[in-house]
C-alpha cells in the first residue's frame, strides 16, 4: 500500500479511526486529503496499491476501496477497515458499543445517535481528530486499542479515556481550535437569516464545519445552505429533521453530486451564487 486517501478535514470518527489503523499497518503509506468528488477519485479506485477510506463511492478490498456511501446497507469506514485487517478482531468487537455507536453516529448523524442512545459530547474528541495522523499514528493507535479493551461496551468511557490518554495531542492543537472558534464567529456573524413558512434558514457563503449540529440546536435553525467546503463552485445545505423537508428537489437546481446516507446533508453541483434561494426555499421547504 502506498497511499492511504481520505475526505478533506474535518474528519468524522469513522474515517479518523480507519486512516491511524491503516497507517500504523502500513506505516511508509502516506496520507492524502481530497474532496469527496474529487475526478482524481475514478483513477484511484482501480489502483489497488491506493486504499480509500470513506471517498469513492466504491467497496471492494481487492481494489482497497473501502467507502460505504453508496450503499445504505454497508457499516461505516472505520468499521470497513478493521473488517480489512483484522476479521477475528472485527467480528469480537463490531456488536459492542463503541464500535456499534461508531458506526451508528456515521450513519444516522449524532442527533439520532444521542435520541436513541443518550451520550455525553466531547468536545476535545472532535479537536484530537485535526491531528497530524502521520504524526500520531502510533500513539493513536495504541491508545484507542487500549480504551477499546477497557471499555468496549461503554462509548462514553471509551471516549474520555482515549481523550486522556491523548491530552498532549489535543494541546499541540489548541491554537488550531482557537482559530476554528474565531472563524466559525466571523462567518456566522456574516451569514444571512431567513424565514421562510415557519422554517429558519442560514444562508452563508463560507462552511460553518465543524459547528453544523452547534448552530442548528443553539439558534434553532431548520436548514443551513452553504458553499460547500473543499468546493466553493458547489453548495452544500444541511437540514436539522430530515422527515420535514424535500431535498430530493434540490435536483431542480444542479446535480446531487453527494448525498449523505443519513439525509442530513445534500450537495448539489450549483454555485451559491447564482441559486434563486426564494425559489430554492419553495422546493424544499
Amino acid at each position: 500500500m502506498e497511499k492511504i486517501v481520505s475526505h478533506i478535514r474535518p474528519s468524522h470518527m469513522d474515517d479518523f479511526i480507519g486512516l491511524f489503523l491503516l497507517k500504523n499497518f502500513y506505516p511508509s503509506a502516506k496520507i492524502e486529503y481530497i474532496n469527496f468528488n474529487d475526478p482524481i477519485l475514478e483513477e484511484y479506485k482501480n489502483n489497488d496499491k491506493i486504499c480509500l477510506i470513506d471517498v469513492g463511492r466504491n467497496y471492494n478490498e481487492n481494489l482497497l476501496n473501502l467507502d460505504h456511501h453508496h450503499d445504505p446497507n454497508l457499516e461505516c469506514s472505520a468499521l470497513l477497515v478493521i473488517k480489512y485487517l483484522d476479521k477475528d478482531f472485527y467480528n469480537n468487537y463490531k456488536d459492542f458499543q463503541v464500535l456499534k455507536y461508531t458506526n451508528h453516529l456515521d450513519l444516522f448523524g449524532p442527533k439520532d445517535l444521542v435520541f436513541n442512545y443518550p451520550l455525553i459530547y466531547n468536545w476535545k474528541r472532535k479537536i484530537i481528530t485535526f491531528c497530524d495522523i502521520e504524526k500520531h499514528y502510533k500513539q493513536l493507535t495504541e491508545t484507542f486499542l487500549f480504551a477499546l479493551s477497557k471499555y468496549a461496551d461503554n462509548y462514553d468511557e471509551f471516549i474520555q479515556l482515549f481523550v486522556d490518554l491523548n491530552e498532549d495531542i489535543y494541546q499541540e492543537l489548541k491554537p488550531l481550535e482557537k482559530e476554528l472558534v474565531h472563524n466559525y464567529n466571523m462567518t456566522l456573524a456574516e451569514a444571512q437569516l431567513y424565514y421562510y413558512n415557519n422554517c429558519t434558514i442560514l444562508v452563508s457563503n463560507k462552511t460553518l464545519s465543524p459547528f453544523h449540529y452547534k448552530t442548528m440546536y443553539k439558534f434553532n435553525i431548520d436548514i443551513i445552505i452553504e458553499k460547500a467546503r473543499g468546493n466553493e463552485h458547489q453548495t452544500a445545505i444541511f437540514r436539522k429533521n430530515i422527515d420535514k423537508h424535500n431535498f430530493d428537489n434540490l435536483e431542480k437546481f444542479g446535480n446531487i453530486v453527494f448525498k449523505h446516507n443519513s439525509k442530513f446533508l445534500y450537495v448539489i453541483d450549483a454555485n451559491l451564487d447564482n441559486l434563486p434561494l426564494q425559489k430554492v426555499f419553495e422546493a424544499i421547504v
